[in-house]
């Protein structure tokens, strides 16, 4: 067991009481062993009676909290109140910071007379922390906080150890608005520290346990019981398999009862996730959890199955059923389910009835959750003939729209899965074969000097087996650019044609478009590019952008032999005409 040298001790402390500001740091990185240490022997309460109060352990400081020394006798000795208070009638904060910074909670110290020989513990050599309404316990940058009991070697005067230290076997209980972080109470997340206690139990509904860390695995093995508030706020933490409770000396006569549930059952409240990940390794880690709501980040389950009860999805927030293929019949069920965020499942993408995680709602059903699916490896194949493959179990009623597939349908192996809602109210993906698509490519060649073409260009798609036409624009940057993919039906032949009018181009004029493949049958998942093409060259050869050439004479009409001769006839009767007058006009 480990050993520590106590330092000089402090009476029964007050930080912050009657209206009063009290603080203590106990940490210098500089000092040696006991210069580095504190001991409050008769209990600690920080901030009390209107008061505000602040303990920091820090820079690999110790900080010893404990209600006096008591020998090992059965029933002496009643059970001492807590021997670290925060809040509850002031305001207190209790923060142990730092690698090598200890936070050590017990009880009465066992006491014993120079020997090494473990004394019996009884119930009130074991310690305590009571979180109170503005309290707050923060545990941050590998600091430890550790609640349970300690054993003086020696109760004579003089330096004496502690011996046998079994940490992890007191509880932390928080009250009214108290709160409990791993990591930061700030709004900017710092590494987390560690806690050593039998349980941590939120008593009322505003208590609450904070996750607000920069660490990448936190795995938190401390039973959690109440009806109070779990909250991730940053990092990663897993909710892991309780640790195991430390061994500590016992006769079978007055043993301590030291509640310490073996796993997170006990623990009836509401949990939050707003950002980082929360991870559920085994199944049902928190099934008696009244709600689960992820605002923001991602509730981690994947290769489980959990039960989460009232579920809210908010539109940032993620609830993560995949593990990389490795499972494929993860369930989380909702007893209701209000949607906005998105859901990642895995789903072999093959025939009907093929495996998937899946959503189980036996509720009611509000607003829309989009579905990510992951392709576990699936060859897709046609779903005819059955509903498809199930990805959500809806007893509740659900509109169109209510779910829908994140990007849209999914292609697989020359099939398309689009998500429909079925008969019987559930949703599946069903396949048909994937349709194909078209990209129109538009190329422009300048010469004489021309400049690049930017600009957009009109185009008209035709398709027969079946009919269809699809008119559109494509942006063209330096010369070159390509519709956006048109989708077309297995078995399409296209063409395309260039729109009009063309695009005006000062002092330039366009040539006719000659045109790429065409006419190809459009194969299963299909993809096709066909082309235009124009030359952009100087006015003067060829026609303008309304039609004429630009820079040359208009052209007199010319006439026909026909018109001709009728010009003819016309001029020689006019000749004679004149001639008669001249006639008249003499006699």
């Amino acid at each position: 067991m480990p050993t520590s040298t106590v330092a000089p001790i402090f009476s029964r402390g007050f930080i912050g009481k009657d209206q009063g500001v009290g603080s203590i740091t106990i940490g210098d990185a500089g000092a040696p062993g006991i210069l580095n240490r504190a001991n409050f022997m008769s209990g600690l309460v920080v901030g009390a009676d209107g008061g505000q109060g602040s303990l920091d352990v820090l820079s690999g400081g110790k900080a010893g909290v404990s209600n006096g020394m008591a020998m090992s006798a059965c029933s002496s000795t009643p059970a001492a109140p807590a021997p670290l208070i925060v809040g509850g009638t002031g305001t207190g904060l209790v923060r142990a910071s730092g690698s090598g910074s200890d936070l050590l909670v017990s009880g009465k110290y066992a006491a014993g007379f120079g020997g090494t020989t473990a004394i019996p513990i009884r119930s009130y050599h074991i310690g305590k922390i009571q979180v109170g309404s503005n309290g707050t316990l923060v545990a941050e940058n590998s600091a430890a906080i550790k609640v349970g009991v300690s054993q003086l070697s020696n109760a004579s005067m003089g330096p004496y150890e502690l011996i046998h230290e079994a940490y992890g076997i007191g509880p932390i209980d928080v009250e009214g608005t108290g709160q409990v972080y791993y990591g930061s109470e700030t709004a900017t997340p710092s590494a987390p520290g560690s806690i050593q206690a039998s349980l941590i139990q939120l008593k009322d509904p505003t208590s609450a346990l904070h996750f607000n860390h920069t660490g990448s695995n936190l795995s938190f093995d401390v039973p959690l019981k109440g009806t109070g508030r779990l909250v991730q706020d940053a990092g990663t933490t897993t909710v892991s398999q309780v640790a195991a409770l430390p061994s500590y000396a016992t006769d079978g006569a007055c043993d301590p009862v030291v509640e310490h549930p073996t796993d997170q059952q006990s623990f009836n409240g509401l949990v939050e996730v707003n950002a980082g990940t929360l991870v559920l390794p085994t199944n049902d880690v928190l099934s008696n959890a009244q709600s689960f709501t992820v605002a923001g980040g991602t509730l981690m389950q994947g290769g489980t199955n959990q039960t989460l009860n009232q579920v809210t999805l908010g539109a940032n927030g993620t609830l993560q059923l995949t593990d990389s293929g490795q499972s494929t019949s993860d369930i989380a069920r909702a007893s209701s389910w209000s949607g906005g965020g998105a859901v990642l499942l895995d789903t072999v993408l093959g025939a009907c009835g093929s495996a998937s995680d899946k959503l189980v709602i036996t509720g009611a059903i509000t607003g829309e959750t989009r579905l990510k699916i992951t392709n576990a490896s699936g060859p897709g194949a046609a779903t005819s003939g059955c509903d498809g493959i199930l990805v959500v179990d809806a007893a509740g009623a659900s509109g169109a729209g209510t779910f829908v597939l994140d990007g849209g349908p999914i292609t697989q192996g020359g099939f398309q899965y689009q998500l429909v809602k079925a008969g019987n109210g559930n949703w599946y993906l069903q396949a048909t074969e994937a349709p194909g698509q078209i990209i129109i490519q538009q190329t422009v060649t300048p010469s004489g000097g021309a400049p690049a073409f930017t600009g957009s260009i009109p185009f008209t798609l035709n398709c027969t087996t079946p009919s269809y036409q699809y008119s559109g624009n494509i942006t063209v940057t330096n010369n070159v650019g390509n519709s956006a993919p048109i989708t077309v039906a297995v078995g399409s032949q296209c063409a395309v044609v260039q729109g009009s009018p063309m695009p005006a181009v000062t002092g330039y004029q366009w040539s006719a478009a000659t045109y790429g493949p065409s006419g190809t049958a459009m194969p299963v998942g299909g993809l096709q590019t066909l082309t235009m093409s124009n030359n952009l060259t100087r006015s003067g050869g060829g026609t303008d952008n309304g039609g004429n050439t630009p820079g040359s004479a208009t052209p007199v009409p010319a006439l026909g032999a026909g018109g001709l001769g009728a010009l003819a006839g016309l001029m020689m009767a006019a000749a004679a005409f004149i001639g008669r007058r001249r006639k008249q006009d003499r006699a």
